[in-house]
C-alpha cells in the first residue's frame, strides 16, 4: 500500500502565541524532512469558526477523500506533530 497525501489546515485567531507556535513547528517539520515534504501537500490558516471556541486547531485531512482524519485543540510538541503526521500518512498508521 501506498503513503496517504494529506494536507494540514491551522484554525487560528490573531496574536495567538500557540497558534504562531503551531505554525512554525510545522514549517520547520516540512523545511526538514523530505518524507513530509513530498505527502503533505498543503498547509493552510483558518480564521476562527463559530464552531470552535479553543485555539490552536489542528487538522489533518486526507487529500484522496478529502475527508477530515485527525483534529486536536492546542500546540503540541514537534515529536508529536510528527507522529500524528506519520500515523496518517502511512496506511493503516503504521
Amino acid at each position: 500500500m501506498k503513503p496517504n497525501k494529506v494536507s494540514i489546515t491551522i484554525i487560528s485567531i490573531p496574536d495567538c502565541p500557540p497558534c504562531d507556535k503551531l505554525k512554525i513547528i510545522i514549517d520547520d517539520l516540512l523545511a526538514n524532512n523530505k518524507f513530509l515534504k513530498k505527502y503533505v501537500t498543503e498547509v493552510s490558516i483558518k480564521r476562527f469558526s463559530k464552531k470552535h471556541n479553543e485555539f490552536p486547531v489542528f487538522q489533518i485531512y486526507n487529500n484522496e477523500t478529502g475527508n477530515l482524519v485527525y483534529e486536536v485543540i492546542g500546540c503540541y510538541g514537534q515529536a508529536t506533530v510528527f507522529w500524528k503526521l506519520i500515523k496518517w500518512i502511512m496506511p493503516n498508521g503504521k
